[in-house]
């Protein structure tokens, strides 16, 4: 079965902003109503990631409102079904600006781009003057991130504050995250794009000394950083694509500081793609700047689903949207969305093969507890009409893999047997029954409506709260039976992988 990963990606909440304290309120109401419903979709999160810009300038005072705001996100995460850790990578938002702007040191090290021999002292001597104004600046964060009990546990520290690489597990699939810091330069107000900064150092130092060693003991990587590759000076913009996003090292690259949503799935003379994210503001002014450019909020959920040797990704993004006078958490607009609800599949390639977790115990219906690669085999039997036949053998096959023993017409009637016949001798004599509810299902005649009308005949024979029949939802067609209402689906609306999660808990209680 294969295994993914899901991870809540926020940016720029800017905490500390002028009347954030009485706008926030109303965003954070509509925020966690909508992360909850969105959940129910997507599957619970595993990471909640944050590409900077956490507070508005940088103070300590501003990282405990964050604390704060954290703690309550937490909550509804964990209400959810949610249990996740958390990383961020500082914006230029997080540090504190040196109060002496005459500095003679700070001066040069803001003419970063054509003061050759201060970027060579910088990189090269870790106590050099310039590298002492950086981590002085970031100071604030770094206690912050230090007392941060939500971070997972095994954080490798970098070259520069924020920098870091982490590995987060699940069963047997590793995914690797790497963020590194962009925001280091941007000490004043003066406009930096295409003016920053950042160094494959950072990244080989972040991942303990080789950055591609690291990257191939992951079965995919994630890259995050606050600023998109377009605010990097020439020399630095070349430093990733060739050194840190290259050969298809990232499934994506996450970033923020623009508050607009950029999806980009950029491919070079037949090269590995590299994929850029570049997420909305979780909250910030309204309009800013000369021009009252028009800043755009939101939130994003970004998926991973990792078979034996490759990925899928795909996200979820929502956009605060003006009606009637309110505003209100909807589909991004900005983005081709399947069922108005995620993006289109990307495939990618694993770093390394992502082998089948071992297979649970389940109990069979005679109270017999077997495991699924065992000689006694769990028989399921399932239910679709002609048009979702390619989901159901998707389902059959891996059931099949994990030492079920399915039932589907299409794959166990041959040519000239007697199916209607064949089917109700099976399934009286199944485990379980899956029923694949669609609007092809539930609203045409055919051989699916038959085994519908039976499988519902044999429930009615069983006990009150024992597991035999499973709807499965592949769409948002409702059920005309009020036995199929009341029943819990496995939603694979959104994604197969957490439909089936669903469905081999069912089976395993």
């Amino acid at each position: 079965m294969p295994e993914c990963f899901t991870w809540l990606h926020l940016t720029d909440l800017h905490a500390g902003m002028k009347n954030q304290d009485w706008l926030w309120p109303d965003i954070k109401e509509k925020f966690f109503e909508d992360l909850k419903k969105l959940i129910e979709k997507s599957g619970p999160a595993d990471l909640v990631l944050f590409t900077g810009d956490l507070t508005q300038k940088g103070s300590a005072e501003e990282f405990e409102q964050v604390d704060s705001i954290l703690n309550e996100l937490w909550k509804v995460l964990q209400e959810s079904g949610s249990e996740p850790v958390f990383l961020a990578v500082p914006g230029n938002h997080d540090l504190l600006r040196p109060a002496d702007e005459e500095d003679p040191l700070l001066i040069l090290l803001t003419q970063w781009n054509n003061q050759p021999k201060v970027r060579e002292k910088f990189w090269d001597d870790p106590n050099s003057v310039y590298r002492q104004i950086v981590n002085r600046s970031f100071e604030n964060y770094r206690n912050w991130w230090k007392r941060l009990t939500i971070k997972p546990d095994n954080i490798n520290d970098g070259m520069l504050p924020g920098d870091f690489s982490a590995t987060f597990r699940k069963e047997n699939a590793k995914l690797g995250i790497v963020g590194l810091n962009t925001a280091f330069l941007q000490l004043n107000s003066s406009d930096y794009k295409e003016k920053l900064a950042i160094h494959a150092r950072q990244f080989h130092k972040a991942c303990g000394g080789s950055g591609p060693d690291w990257i191939k003991q992951h079965h995919a990587c994630l890259f995050m950083t606050h600023h998109p590759v377009s605010w990097l000076n020439r020399e630095a913009q070349q430093q990733v694509n060739e050194h840190i996003m290259a050969y298809g090292r990232f499934a994506v690259h996450l970033c923020g500081h623009m508050h607009e949503t950029v999806y980009r799935n950029t491919e070079e003379a037949g090269t590995e793609a590299r994929r850029l994210w570049q997420g909305r503001s979780l909250f910030g002014l309204e309009y800013f700047g000369d021009k009252k450019e028009r800043r755009e909020f939101g939130y994003n959920i970004g998926k991973t689903e990792l078979t034996e040797t490759q990925g899928k990704l795909f996200f979820f993004p929502r956009q605060i949207y003006l009606q009637g006078g309110q505003k209100e958490f909807i589909r991004d607009t900005s983005v081709k969305l399947i069922d108005e609800l995620h993006t289109v599949p990307k495939n990618f390639d694993l770093h390394q093969s992502c082998i089948t977790p071992s297979t649970p115990q389940i109990t069979t219906q005679n109270g017999n507890s077997e495991n699924l690669s065992g000689s006694k085999k769990i028989q399921i039997f399932i239910i679709c009409a002609d048009e979702d036949d390619a989901v159901a053998q998707r389902i059959y096959n891996d059931l099949e893999q994990m030492g079920c023993r399915p039932w589907l017409e299409s794959k166990d009637v041959k040519a000239g047997q007697y199916s209607d016949q064949m089917f109700r001798s099976v399934m009286e004599k199944s485990d379980y029954i899956l029923a694949l509810l669609s609007k092809h299902s539930l609203t045409q005649r055919g051989m699916a409506q038959k085994q519908l009308k039976k499988a519902l005949d044999i429930f009615e024979e069983f006990p009150s709260g024992e597991i035999f029949l499973i709807p499965i939802r592949l769409d948002d067609t409702e059920a005309q039976e009020e036995t199929l209402r009341n029943l819990k689906p496995a939603d694979f609306r959104s994604s197969y992988v957490y439909g089936f999660q669903q469905v081999v808990r069912a089976v395993s209680d």
